[in-house]
């Protein structure tokens, strides 16, 4: 096996790997750990038995959504045709992380919103509200909108920012000087 890798969404995730010059090759055999020693089987995958060029292989952990902030651990079983079993190092795949950011924080003028929202489908609202709690501006943005500045004509003050994403809600302050 040339390369094995995984990359983590929200419909779960997304595992692929790379091999060349198979022998005898049978399946794969797909393994998850929550810890990183104690393996169990999810899936397989048919190997193509006798091949001199590359293949790539993928495969898709739809019962895991891994936006709990832990790390999940993948390895794979290759079995050949006598049922030999060779295992390959494990992976580890990372949470989801969505981070929203503000900078300058304070700020004189306007202020930058930056949103790193990963698998973000519909449009982000967001909210900006007076210390009183008054609604004084009202944001839609698409999904694929990174940064925004906001701040332009609010007075001098602190301001409570609320952003709405797909199941997600974020509170942060931003202050006006």
């Amino acid at each position: 096996m040339l390369n094995f890798y995984g990359q983590a969404s929200k419909q779960g995730v997304q595992l692929s790997w790379l091999t060349s010059n198979e022998m005898n090759n049978a399946y794969f055999e797909i393994e998850r750990s929550y810890d990183g020693s104690e393996y169990f089987a999810i899936g397989k995958v048919k190997a193509a038995i006798n091949n001199n060029g590359l293949n790539t292989y993928s495969f898709t952990d739809t019962a895991l959504s891994i936006a709990n902030n832990t790390p999940v651990y993948y390895r794979l079983v290759i079995v050949d045709l006598s049922g030999n079993e060779t295992i390959s190092n494990a992976i580890e795949v990372s949470p989801l992380v969505n981070t929203i950011t503000t900078y300058p924080n304070p700020f004189t003028d306007q202020t930058t919103i930056v949103l790193n929202l990963n698998d973000q489908q519909s449009p982000v609202f967001i909210y900006i509200n007076d210390i009183a709690g008054n609604l004084v501006q009202r944001l839609q943005v698409t999904s694929n909108v990174s940064k925004i500045s906001v701040g332009e004509g609010l007075q001098n003050g602190v301001y409570l920012v609320q952003v709405n994403t797909d199941g997600s809600t974020y509170h942060f302050k931003i202050i006006k000087q």
